[in-house]
């Protein structure tokens, strides 16, 4: 069904100045056409004021008139003009000295790159806007400008969907800036709000938002304005209500208004959603009529985001996800695009979909889910300068190790409709779930590796009545990208460290683990070599950032924020905390294993394809060849009894898939406390399953080797005099 319209950011035109009355009367004008709909004589107008201003020299003038005449070309679709008009009007701002007019007209150019999708370039002039205002709040002005900032902020996390983001902006933004706003302008604002609330689930407050936008055009009409507040009531109306013929009519009268100003954007959504709803009456042939005209419309005005809409509602699905892949590329920050795909998942679902019923093959099939995985891990690991791009059937076939099967998850919606594509070193199939799977009834393979596609725990499932690790060793990967991960060195030097462990937080705002501290101590007694052991008092942040070493294992508590994933935090003493956003930024090349042993350090939200957003991810993407962390809470002396049987397999040459299933069989066939699942499923392996550890070279060995070299030259160098 059609996605939630946003009216977009505000575009405040600045008041003209008093000089010269022809080219102030011409400017009046123009902004009254512009309020009618009618931006071609708007256009008109603001060209001839702005001749006028030029030639008298008044800049303040020049400037109001080009930003009415960029306002006016942007809503006609004309974009590139419509930015040349606002930077030149923001440089005559500047010319001037008048802050006030510079800063809203930088947010007039963000206008323009938001709403021709190049996001990046929008953040970059709100950024800009609002450095330009530090320092100056106590200005008469500043309240009007920061009010429009924010509400421009807040629309592009909205289109990004970054939900919670821009409502926290939205919630920010003070009692004086909202009534320092034009009516319009807050029914602007009030458009975007509402749209937001249904998003997040409360079509009820939604309505009451958009009442209020109405309310306020009534006083201050504004054509533009109350074509989105018509259409997204419309939308209210059809998907919420069920009122289809009611949101027909609301659809239809958008139309004609938008006809009538020209408005392009307008017109395109306006079919858009006219087709949808027409399709939900069972008017087939008017739905389509109505898709083509949004596709013919949005093509001419080059609007990419409603061109994948009309594509995908027209069963171009494969042409719509290649429009979406290339604004997901246009931008830059790899923070703005991890929820680009979440609201567009459906597209993908829709092709993959028919791919199923087609009958396509497994090569196929495994191309377009991988689209879908890890695409933010990534883009982050891509980012350090490691190719990322998704493999096909083949590659993976060729990166996967001996005696494995790889499983790519995909589900479609709530789980109606399901696949899993699996691959062993030289045979591919598409099965139904992933106990169906055929290369698992051969005992040559002993490893799979699954891609999950939301949150899965393979371990769960049962293989011919018993659970599925009794069978094969199981670990995680988010993308078949990361199949061939970096393979690291095999040695392991005696001055750097082999393990360095981290347990025991005090002051950390939750009940101390004791168990942790033994559990660490007897971690770096099992893996040998250089350690360092950092409990209580010594289990700081600012030791964990400055160590680095082949094992890296974290004994304390963890918190995942849902809602807010970059704030999931793992705890140290003194009540300082490693964030997630943190994470990312690490060098972890040397790391072969990264330990969480803590709560729920793989628990946060999952964006549609790019799977979980916890701990593992960001470790990952940080350089670490392999993590193991927990879904959900776990009980502390559980969670040490797994640990040291993990590491004493892994000290013993065990890959350290092996290790950790070997450990979870011990306790679930010793029997006693700890054989319940609840105390050990919660782990899983994420990364490089097949790795065991670096071989560890000792001082005794290196300087063993040193003088067998020294001898070796010696000899050599007396055989040779000998002879001379």
């Amino acid at each position: 069904m059609f996605a939630i319209a946003a009216s977009g950011p505000p575009l405040a035109a600045q008041d003209s100045s008093s000089q010269p009355p022809s080219a102030l009367d011409l400017n009046r004008q123009s902004e009254a056409r512009a309020a009618k709909g009618d931006y071609t004589q708007a256009l008109a107008g603001a060209l001839a004021a702005s001749r006028l201003y030029a030639a008298a020299g008044d800049r303040k003038g020049q400037a109001s008139a080009l930003t009415n005449a960029g306002v006016a070309r942007l809503r006609l679709g004309d974009y590139d003009a419509a930015l040349r008009d606002f930077e030149q009007s923001a440089a005559l701002c500047a010319a001037s000295g008048d802050l006030e007019c510079e800063i809203l007209r930088l947010n007039n150019a963000g206008g323009v790159h938001y709403y021709q999708g190049r996001y990046s370039e929008a953040a970059r002039h709100y950024r800009a806007a609002e450095q330009r205002m530090e320092g100056h709040a106590g200005e008469a002005w500043y309240a009007r400008a920061r009010q429009v900032t924010l509400a421009n902020r807040a629309a592009l996390e909205q289109r990004l969907g970054h939900y919670q983001d821009a409502l926290t902006i939205y919630r920010n933004s003070d009692a004086q800036g909202e009534h320092a706003l034009a009516p319009r302008e807050r029914a602007r604002l009030l458009g975007n709000l509402g749209a937001l609330y249904r998003r997040l689930g409360d079509p009820v407050r939604a309505l009451e938002i958009y009442r209020e936008a109405a309310s306020l055009l009534d006083r201050d009409p504004n054509a533009d304005l109350l074509i989105g507040v018509l259409r997204n009531t419309g939308i209210i109306q059809g998907q919420d209500l069920r009122d289809w013929r009611g949101a027909e009519s609301t659809f239809r009268r958008a139309l004609g208004l938008a006809e009538k100003s020209g408005n392009r954007r307008h017109i395109a959504q306006s079919h858009l959603y006219l087709g949808e709803t027409l399709r939900a009456r069972g008017r087939t042939d008017g739905s389509i009529a109505e898709s083509t005209q949004a596709l013919a419309v949005a093509g001419e005005a080059h609007l990419d985001e409603e061109r994948w809409k009309a594509l995908h509602a027209l069963g171009r699905t494969q042409e719509a996800i290649e429009v979406i892949e290339n604004l997901r590329g246009g931008i830059v920050e790899t923070a703005a695009r991890q929820d680009f795909l979440a609201d567009k998942r459906t597209v993908y679902d829709d092709w993959i979909a028919s791919q199923l019923e087609r009958g396509a093959s497994a090569s196929a099939l495994f191309a377009a889910i991988e689209r879908l995985h890890g695409r933010t891990v990534r883009d982050r690991i891509g980012e350090r300068g490691r190719d990322t791009e998704a493999p096909d059937l083949a590659a993976a076939q060729r990166a996967l190790p001996p005696s494995t099967a790889l499983a790519a998850i995909w589900r479609h919606g709530a789980g109606r409709q399901r696949a899993v594509v699996w691959i062993t070193t030289r045979r591919s199939g598409v099965a139904q779930s992933l106990t169906a799977i055929d290369p698992l009834g051969d005992d040559v393979i002993r490893n799979l590796i699954v891609i999950p596609d939301g949150e899965f725990s393979a371990e769960t499932e049962l293989w011919r009545g018993r659970p599925l690790l009794e069978r094969v060793t199981v670990s995680y990967l988010p993308a078949a990208a990361l199949l061939a991960a970096p393979a690291g060195s095999g040695w392991l030097w005696p001055w750097q460290n082999a393990f360095a462990g981290f347990g025991d937080p005090v002051d950390s705002g939750a009940d101390r683990l004791p168990a942790s501290a033994g559990e660490v101590q007897a971690v770096a007694n099992l893996i040998g070599g250089k350690a360092a052991v950092f409990l209580g008092e010594a289990n700081r942040k600012a030791r964990f950032l400055e160590t680095r070493a082949a094992v890296l294992h974290l004994a304390t508590h963890a918190a995942a924020d849902v809602e807010n994933p970059d704030a999931s935090r793992v705890s140290f003493s003194g009540g300082d905390a490693l964030y997630l956003r943190e994470v990312y930024r690490l060098r972890l090349e040397d790391s072969f294993l990264v330990t969480l042993a803590a709560c729920e350090t793989e628990r946060g939200p999952n964006a549609g394809g790019e799977g979980v957003r916890g701990f593992s991810q960001a470790f990952l993407a940080a350089g670490a060849r392999s993590v193991v962390s927990s879904l959900r809470r776990v009980d502390d002396r559980a969670t040490a009894a797994l640990m040291k049987q993990f590491y004493y397999r892994l000290a013993t040459g065990r890959s350290k898939a092996e290790a950790l299933r070997e450990a979870k069989l011990t306790l679930l066939h010793a029997g006693g406390a700890w054989a319940d699942a609840r105390y050990w499923s919660p782990f899983v392996l994420l990364g490089d399953g097949a790795g065991r550890l670096p071989r560890r070279v000792t001082w005794l060995q290196l300087i063993a080797a040193s003088g067998a070299v020294l001898f070796g030259l010696a000899y050599a160098a007396g055989a040779l005099l000998r002879r001379l």
